[in-house]
């Protein structure tokens, strides 16, 4: 919106500032890059000796294997997660009890959508606040391995991303164990796991 705001002047300059702009030296384009001296004398001391880094298979292996310890020992964040959605959703079925009975008379289409609403929130945020508050801890870990080349980017959140997974799809299943029969739902029960499901992969992915 800033940018939108500014005058074409402006734009103008930032833009030919941009072109023009140069590297100062290579450690602004490589991220693993080191003096030449210094990488001279570390060839000196490991006599020629070279690591070579994992294929991205076993990154992703090893990296899998690594977040799903993590994942069972902190049994205080499991709890948490599955025990919110469950508390979160019964809260949310009494509220909106039998809304999504058409046979009733009273039946409000506004308040089916409402309930359905309700617990699409609650499982979009079920699945992204616990990586949310992962990741800020677990960046100077990241950035150290990383810049000594132990694994890349792309295995390290590919192993997240496949770990979720299974946490996510299990929070979906007890939440509508939880909301369906209470609030009256229409439909495949799995029909709503899985799109509660890709709702919060999405969710999490961001």
């Amino acid at each position: 919106f800033l940018m939108q705001s500014l005058p074409k002047s402006r734009l103008a300059v930032l833009q030919d500032a941009w072109r023009n702009r140069v590297a100062s030296s290579d450690a602004d384009r490589k991220p693993h890059w080191v003096p030449e001296e210094l990488a001279t004398s570390a060839d000196a001391l490991a006599w020629g000796v070279k690591r070579d880094q994992a294929g991205i298979v076993r990154q992703f292996y090893e990296l899998g294997c690594r977040e799903l310890r993590n994942t069972l020992r902190d049994t205080a964040t499991l709890g948490a997660r599955f025990g919110g959605a469950i508390g979160l959703n019964l809260l949310f079925s009494l509220i909106f009890f039998q809304v999504g009975d058409a046979t009733r008379k009273d039946y409000d289409m506004y308040s089916h959508f409402g309930g359905l609403a309700n617990i699409a929130i609650s499982g979009m945020f079920g699945s992204a606040m616990p990586l949310l508050q992962t990741f800020p801890s677990e960046r100077p870990q990241f950035v150290r391995e990383y810049a000594n080349g132990t694994y890349g980017a792309m295995a390290y959140f590919w192993s997240k991303l496949v770990t979720e997974m299974p946490l996510s799809l299990a929070a979906a299943i007890l939440t509508f164990l939880v909301s369906y029969w209470l609030q009256g739902m229409q439909g495949e029960f799995m029909l709503h796991v899985l799109t509660m499901w890709l709702v919060g992969m999405a969710a999490a992915s961001t």
